[in-house]
């Protein structure tokens, strides 16, 4: 198994607090946190686990120098958000990590790694983020973990799971490929469809009188357009017979809902979610959308869009994909969509789509995944 001695977690957001302190807890072995906040937040971190209310501190050494956190570095774990990928990966690239796992996995991070799987590092992603979590303080974090994590590999690596279930200390399952986790239905469709159903008729400068429950809210429409989008992906994943993707599992499956009812019942009814709040920000006596969220930057950008553009190379229509991509084009002004109607606008230039990145036909996907 690959040795793991010096251990760095980029981004001290809610994921990348809680991964730091359970993994200096597990391993008692060095560990950074790398951020750009560094000169606001001291060495001593909490975690709440909010299912047993066990409480882990450690002391771990903050930074946003790359020579500090990254020169001779095992493991990089990368929880930053996919629209500031880009330099984050090309600094990293200058030095010589094992492994680099991204949490979560999916939108389009694996392709920004072409130099780092040049160099031989392993490029790792979990499906989904081991926590529920938020931010109490930027130095204490009130986190849930989930009790088995999945993950995949551009490149060979046997140890994966075993290096990281010590890691997270639950068990961790194997994906065939890193495709399985560029698939997972979650964010991408999750967000991007209750996102939708809220605020199809709204833009970024309707008032809103209250502040909506992301899920505890959930409705029978976000449900709706949620089931339309899984089945859309699951027709591209029928496409790629040649990709071992049999461990893919869908929204219905994953959520035991096989009915609109059903589904709504179950995402506005799991207690870990039920109080988050909808990416809306407060202004005098109203609440706007807030447009600068991660849940419209980051999971329609590189996340939608990224399963649009593998749909446009095999060959799939997706017409609830395309019905939420225009209302987020109508509303942020981001050309996706050209006037012929072709899903080829100018703002696909800085967005997670494999055309971006010479994957253009089936034969390309076939050999970034599975290298044939």
């Amino acid at each position: 198994m690959i040795n793991i001695n010096k251990i760095c977690v980029v981004g001290a957001g809610n994921v990348g607090v809680a991964a730091a302190v359970d993994i200096y807890n597990a391993t008692q072995k060095e560990v950074i946190l790398h951020t750009s906040k560094a000169n606001n937040l001291n060495s001593s971190f909490t975690k709440i686990d909010t299912d047993n209310n066990i409480i882990r501190k450690a002391n771990i050494q903050v930074t946003d120098n790359y020579d500090i956190s990254m020169n001779n570095t095992d493991l990089i774990i990368i929880t930053v958000p996919t629209f500031v990928m880009k330099p984050v990966i090309e600094n990293i690239s200058k030095y010589n990590p094992k492994i680099v796992l991204f949490i979560p996995g999916f939108g389009s991070k694996e392709f920004f790694c072409q130099k780092l799987i040049s160099k031989e590092c392993i490029i790792a992603g979990l499906s989904r983020s081991p926590y529920i979590c938020r931010l109490k303080d930027p130095q204490t974090v009130n986190a849930s973990k989930k009790k088995e994590l999945q993950v995949a590999t551009v490149n060979k690596c046997d140890d994966i799971d075993l290096i990281l279930s010590e890691l997270f200390e639950i068990p961790v399952i194997k994906y065939p490929n890193y495709l399985v986790v560029s698939f997972t239905p979650s964010n991408p469709i999750l967000h991007t469809a209750r996102l939708y159903s809220m605020f199809k008729d709204s833009d970024f400068y309707t008032k809103f009188p209250n502040m909506i429950k992301f899920y505890g809210e959930w409705t029978d429409f976000s449900s709706e357009i949620l089931i339309k989008m899984d089945e859309e992906l699951n027709q591209i994943i029928k496409k790629l017979s040649n990709i071992d993707l049999s461990m893919h599992v869908n929204l219905r499956d994953y959520y035991e809902s096989q009915s609109i009812e059903e589904m709504t019942k179950k995402i506005a009814t799991i207690k870990s979610w039920h109080n988050i709040d909808s990416p809306m920000i407060k202004k005098d006596d109203y609440y706007l959308i807030d447009k600068n969220s991660r849940y419209f930057i980051e999971d329609f950008t590189f996340g939608l869009c990224n399963l649009k553009g593998f749909a446009e190379i095999v060959g799939i229509e997706t017409p609830t994909m395309d019905i939420v991509l225009k209302w987020y084009q109508k509303i942020s002004k981001i050309e996706l969509f050209n006037k012929y109607n072709e899903f080829k606008g100018t703002g696909l230039e800085n967005s997670g789509i494999p055309q971006n990145f010479g994957i253009n036909t089936i034969e390309d996907i076939e050999k970034f995944y599975i290298g044939e």
